[in-house]
């Protein structure tokens, strides 16, 4: 009989031990999880201030003149895509 109950008593206590190891495993494995989510948040948000700053840069080039000259062409372009299609060869490679 204490030799049955020793024997649960070990079993109980490797069965410990194993969750014990499993959830250390798991533990392991978020903190790696969540290093790398922390790495591609530092980097998506680099390559976001990159990109806000070439924004800031291209809107500082523009002249007025420049953006209403651009943007009537793009106007008159998108209102006659059919004409445009029907056009020269180099009128229908702005399309």
């Amino acid at each position: 009989m204490a030799e049955a109950g020793e024997r649960r008593t070990r079993t109980l206590a490797e069965q410990d031990s194993e969750r014990e190891a499993a959830w250390r495993e798991r533990a392991r494995n978020a903190k790696d999880a969540l290093k790398a989510a922390y790495a591609e948040i530092l980097t998506q948000r680099a390559r976001i201030g990159e990109l806000l700053c070439q924004l800031r840069d291209l809107e500082v080039e523009w002249t007025e003149e420049a953006i209403l000259r651009i943007t009537t062409e793009n106007t008159t372009l998108k209102a006659n895509p059919h004409r445009m299609l029907k056009g020269s060869p180099a009128t229908r490679g702005r399309v």
